[in-house]
């Protein structure tokens, strides 16, 4: 499966969302998915102009089948960003390991 994301607010929480294979090796060659992610939830954290800044950030890991440290590094960024904000951060739902 290809590395997917989803990013989405619910009641004031940013939902940042991967599923399918995150490996290096495998998404090499295609334009950067973990960029993609970063990117967005970037934009979603500063509120984007369109929506408020959430007052949380939840990471989710449904369907995912592979992941190196391209995910890993994605994921951190943003919570970093998150923590330099004062916005909570929740990864208690992503996989041992991770």
């Amino acid at each position: 499966m290809d590395a997917t994301f989803d990013i989405r607010q619910e009641q004031g929480s940013l939902i940042v969302s991967a599923s399918g294979s995150w490996e290096r090796a495998a998404l090499s060659g295609t334009p950067s998915p973990a960029r993609a992610l970063m990117d967005a939830a970037l934009g979603e954290l500063s509120g984007n102009g369109q929506t408020p800044a959430p007052s949380s950030l939840r990471f989710l890991a449904p369907d995912l089948e592979s992941w190196d440290s391209l995910l890993l590094s994605a994921f951190n960024s943003v919570a970093r960003e998150a923590v330099k904000q004062g916005i909570a951060v929740d990864a208690s739902a992503l996989p041992d390991g991770m």
